[in-house]
């Protein structure tokens, strides 16, 4: 998801049209997916799993759940431009918790 300069080939958009740079599981502003909070990522860059670019289907998921920015509006992906790479997707339906 990051490239080696730090700048993200992938976000998502906030309700009200910010850019959130991290994925479910990770803290806001965090820059990272739930691997990367708790240092369990596969690769060097202790991000996020999608970034160890290594002809191997990894996966980074979890809960976005920071009511402040939800829902999201837009996902934005990048960087599959290489014969090697690929990407695939999903986002659940919003599910609101008492």
């Amino acid at each position: 998801m990051w490239e080696s300069n730090g700048s993200p080939y992938a976000w998502w958009v906030t309700w009200d049209g910010r850019k959130a740079d991290y994925w479910g599981g990770a803290s806001p502003g965090s820059g990272k997916c739930a691997c990367g909070q708790s240092g369990t990522c596969s690769g060097s860059t202790g991000r996020c799993n999608c970034d160890t670019n290594d002809n191997t289907w990894r996966e980074d998921s979890g809960f976005l759940s920071h009511k402040e920015d939800l829902p999201v509006t837009q996902l934005k992906f990048g960087d599959t431009g290489h014969s090697s790479e690929q990407g695939y997707y999903t986002l659940g339906k919003l599910i609101c918790y008492p």
